[in-house]
């Protein structure tokens, strides 16, 4: 490392005090996902339900019109027709994957000779072959696997001495047909096993909601919905359950007498994560970490998605959507795992003469540490004040008179307020006088490159902070970089990242500085969160020599909420050394 540091040095808060001319971190309430095709599997016909595997390798497809039910292969994007043109009527209630993805059913309404019938249809994923036939007298029945390959159907029960039948639930031998359990109930629209228990739910055309013990057919529990569910779904831990009924969607902790935790005013197909932390709701996916009140719009370029023809594979790898004559699309949705933060305004400071324009941009900054540039489409601007300034085309602000006014800037329910001032001359575009002896003395020290030196209240990039830390490292040094990079037994790879070749940022690179933003690229021009402009300070003294290991716990009172990988980062700028 080196070992040549000057005796005095100026502070090091004021040495990188760009970098942290930041906006500070916000409440995050929703972001917009464009996610890519990475597949799609044709259809002769549109297509009208799909049902994913719990392992996320299997799909169930039925065809509208001649209502073929396909088994598609993910891994191999092979596919083998199951049922053909006898079949009718199935939809995604009855179709379903057992637990462990060994089995799939499919309910048909099978009418060879005109009487309709009930057929349930057993089938191996494996070899595509049929196991089993189940008939029922039930027209248009709903399935479900229990935790042990069982059937869960509705069914019919015979009544009393005989006489008569009721409605029913049957758990049966998937394999053989024989009937383990049955239990009378209300017309039954939809059927959910809990993967961590014996229970299951059943929700009926009336809008109760029965929890069902499937050892012995004995009711637990009931609540009410407003409608019956048109969809279902367990968390695979067994913690939350989603029900979705007509246009609202309930989310009940499973884990405490299925208490309600949210209310959505939004339906469609359900479907959870594989930890359960994201919950997919046609076209919006909901983080489980902030109560699902955190969320995501999702979008496909310039398709339409139908909210009842989306859903989440578990393993979170695709997003599917279906229906349009589009066959099955599957989406990337790597996206939806790195989730925006916080939303930032730039440039802070909003400064206009009369008549001036200024750009505005969106910066998002996301969970992985990269940030980034969001659409300005997606936001509401609002000036509280219309004769002091003025919002034109292309996210710019322009001066109209003199005076003090306020921009509101809301982008899925996160609102970023700024204040503006529209000023009759400006003699200086330099630092407020707070910051003007440290910028003095970096500069004279020659810490800032000659073309940034001006317009100190923007935000500093990336390219522009790694500049002023080789400039930083040379005087510490008191040897060019070069010198430095061969003292510590590095060098510069121009093939570090994609996006840049500029030999101080890869000098950074070298000296452990900075890591880039991910998938080989730098992002030159983007710019900073708290945690990363500490980070990369506290880095940069360890290329000076100073020790930077187990600082002392900062007295941040929301260091809680801060990145793991940012606390030593944030702990550090905070010590007196770091200060001095």
């Amino acid at each position: 490392m080196v070992n040549k540091m000057k005796k005095r040095i100026l502070p090091l808060s004021l040495v990188f005090l760009f970098a942290l001319t930041i906006v500070p971190y916000g409440t995050f309430a929703a972001d917009v996902k464009n996610l890519e095709l990475v597949n799609q599997i044709d259809s002769e016909w549109s297509v009208s339900t799909v049902v994913a595997s719990p392992q996320s390798d299997m799909l169930l497809i039925q065809e509208s019109y001649t209502w073929n039910v396909y088994l598609y292969n993910l891994n191999s994007n092979v596919k083998k027709e199951l049922l053909n043109t006898l079949s009718v009527g199935v939809g995604s209630k009855g179709m379903c994957f057992s637990l462990d993805g060994s089995l799939c059913a499919v309910s048909v309404n099978e009418t060879p000779t005109g009487d309709t019938t009930a057929l349930i249809a057993i089938f191996d994923t494996k070899s595509g072959e049929m196991i089993n036939e189940i008939s029922l007298g039930t027209f248009n029945v709903t399935i479900a696997f229990d935790r042990g390959n069982n059937l869960i159907a509705y069914d019919t029960v015979e009544g009393v001495f005989g006489f008569g039948s009721k409605s029913g639930i049957s758990v049966r031998n998937a394999r053989t047909g024989d009937v383990l359990v049955k239990t009378e109930s209300d017309n039954v629209k939809t059927l959910c096993q809990n993967p961590a228990n014996d229970y299951f739910v059943a929700s009926m055309f009336s809008g109760l909601l029965k929890i069902y013990d499937g050892k012995t057919g004995g009711s637990a529990k009931t609540l009410e919905l407003a409608a019956g569910a048109n969809s279902m779904a367990f968390s695979p831990d067994g913690k939350y359950l989603a029900v979705s009924a007509g246009d609202k969607t309930t989310i009940f902790d499973a884990e405490n007498n299925h208490s309600k935790i949210r209310e959505f005013d939004k339906g469609g197909y359900v479907s959870f994560d594989h930890d359960g932390s994201i919950l997919s709701l046609g076209d919006t996916v909901y983080f489980a970490a902030g109560g699902f009140t955190d969320y995501a719009t999702l979008q496909d370029g310039d398709n339409y998605i139908n909210a009842d023809s989306a859903l989440l594979t578990r393993d979170g790898k695709y997003f599917i959507t279906y229906g349009g004559g589009k066959g099955v699309r599957l989406l990337d949705a790597s996206k939806i795992l790195v989730r925006l933060t916080e939303v930032r305004l730039t440039p802070d400071v909003i400064e206009l003469l009369s008549g001036e324009e200024m750009e505005l941009k969106l910066m998002g900054v996301y969970s992985d540490g990269s940030v980034r540039e969001l659409n300005p489409q997606d936001a509401k601007f609002s000036i509280s004040d219309f004769s002091i300034a003025k919002m034109n085309e292309n996210s710019k602000i322009q001066g109209v008179t003199v005076g003090k006014t306020e921009l509101t800037v809301s982008y899925y329910g996160t609102d970023i307020k700024k204040a503006v001032a529209v000023v009759s001359s400006r003699t200086d575009e330099s630092a407020a006088a707070w910051a003007r002896e440290g910028i003095d003395s970096a500069v004279d020290k020659g810490f800032v490159p000659p073309d940034i030196q001006n317009n100190y209240t923007s935000v500093i990039t990336r390219q522009e902070f790694c500049r002023m830390a080789v400039k930083f490292v040379e005087y510490m040094s008191g040897e060019g970089i070069d010198a430095v990079l061969a003292d510590n037994g590095v060098s510069r790879d121009p093939s570090a990242f994609s996006d840049t070749s500029d030999s101080d940022i890869l000098a950074a690179y070298a000296l452990g500085i900075t890591n880039g933003t991910g998938g080989g690229q730098f992002s030159p021009n983007g710019q900073f969160t708290r945690e990363q402009a500490a980070t990369m300070l506290m880095n940069t003294c360890k290329a000076i020599g100073m020790d930077v290991d187990s600082p002392p716990v900062s007295d941040f009172t929301d260091l809680g909420s801060a990145s793991p990988w940012a606390v030593d980062g944030i702990n550090f700028v905070r010590t007196p050394k770091c200060q001095a």
